[in-house]
C-alpha cells in the first residue's frame, strides 16, 4: 500500500527529472533560423528625377521611395509616368530593387508598356504578360523603334497620341 508521502516522493522525482530536461532544452544553443527569401513588393507611384539629374525615385502618396538596381536605370527615360515597380527592398539602405516596371498611366492617359513588333504588316506592342495592342496608323516615328520597349497612349480608334522609348536597346531589323 502507497503513503501519501511515497506518492509526493514520486511525483516530485518525476518532475524534477522533466524539469532538467527542459532547462536543457531552453539553456542550450539555438539553431540558426532558417534562411529566408526577401519579401517581393509591388510600389505603385510617380517616377521622379532630381532636378541634378540624380537617381529615380517614386513618389507615393507624396512619400519619397528610392529605387535601385536594373530596372531603375530604366526608369530614368519614363519621368513623370505612373509605374508599378516590382523588386525587393534593400535592408540597408530601404531602397527598392526594381527588378521590372511597368508604365500605367503617362500625361494623364492610360500607357501601354511592351516592345514594338510587326506581324503581318500590322504594328503592335507586346506586354511584358505577351498581351498584344493592335496599332491603328502609327506615325513614322513611332514605326522605326520596332524591337525596342516603349509606351504610348492612345485615343480610343484613333493613332497614339504619344509615346516614348523606355529601352534603347537596337532595334531589331524587320
Amino acid at each position: 500500500m502507497y503513503t501519501n508521502h511515497s506518492i509526493v516522493f514520486a511525483f516530485a522525482l518525476a518532475l524534477a527529472a522533466c524539469g532538467d530536461q527542459t532547462a536543457n532544452d531552453i539553456t542550450g544553443p539555438l539553431p540558426p533560423p532558417p534562411p529566408t527569401a526577401p519579401a517581393q513588393a509591388n510600389v505603385r507611384g510617380i517616377v521622379v528625377i532630381g532636378h541634378d539629374g540624380s537617381a529615380p525615385s517614386l513618389d507615393v502618396a507624396g512619400m519619397r521611395v528610392y529605387v535601385q538596381g536594373e530596372g531603375a536605370d530604366e526608369m530614368r527615360n519614363v519621368a513623370g509616368a505612373e509605374v508599378l515597380a516590382v523588386g525587393t527592398w534593400d535592408p540597408e539602405n530601404g531602397a527598392l530593387i526594381v527588378e521590372r516596371f511597368e508604365v500605367l498611366v503617362m500625361g494623364g492617359r492610360k500607357a501601354y508598356d511592351g516592345v514594338l513588333e510587326l506581324r503581318d504588316d500590322t504594328y503592335v506592342i507586346r506586354s511584358a504578360n505577351h498581351e498584344l495592342h493592335w496599332l491603328a496608323d502609327p506615325s513614322a516615328a513611332l514605326t522605326e523603334q520596332v524591337g525596342r520597349r516603349v509606351w504610348l497612349t492612345e485615343r480610343v480608334g484613333i493613332a497614339p497620341a504619344s509615346f516614348g522609348v523606355i529601352s534603347f536597346g537596337k532595334p531589331r531589323l524587320t
